[in-house]
């Protein structure tokens, strides 16, 4: 049932015309849930903006040689994380892609997209990348702890189920 039209009878039963009796109230408590709302989303708004400063800040020092090859690859494999958490999608998922391509010798790129995917509801393509996670983990054994390569054959079961 929709919201009372202003001459109608109000819901609350007291036979009122609703512009009488609770049409006020109502609007207060919808005025008081739309503000609540605009500062989810402003906060939001500023979070996204320091990430994407953060970013910027980090894409010049990369640019201009100042990091290291492991300090870079940490903040582009966790850029994906973050992308994830903000709903993303598309960009993660481009993220992900060049992880793979910029770091060859890692597993991350591998494991990311399997994490979009699986953001996505992609059960079937989500278990695809994380068995080749978990291919490259194995051909790189030395590299890798076998309990993670264990967890993410688990997920890779789970995601299959």
């Amino acid at each position: 049932m929709g919201k009372p039209g202003r001459n109608d009878p109000c819901p609350c039963g007291s036979g009122l015309k609703y512009k009488k009796c609770c049409a006020q109230k109502d609007a207060a408590a919808e005025s008081a849930r739309l503000a609540v709302n605009k500062v989810r989303l402003e906060e939001q708004a500023a979070e996204y903006r320091a990430r994407l400063e953060e970013f910027a800040e980090f894409h010049r020092a990369k640019m201009a040689g100042e990091l290291d090859e492991e300090d870079t690859l940490t903040r582009d494999s966790n850029a994906v994380l973050a992308l994830l958490e903000t709903g993303e999608l598309d960009q993660a998922e481009a993220t992900a892609r060049e992880l793979l391509v910029s770091y060859p010798q890692v597993h991350d790129g591998y494991t990311r997209l399997g994490k979009v995917f699986e953001a996505r509801g992609d059960r079937r393509e989500a278990a695809h990348w994380y068995r080749q996670s978990v291919e490259f983990m194995r051909e790189h054994a030395d590299r890798h702890d076998p309990e993670f390569i264990d967890a993410i054959e688990s997920r890779v079961h789970q995601l299959e189920e």
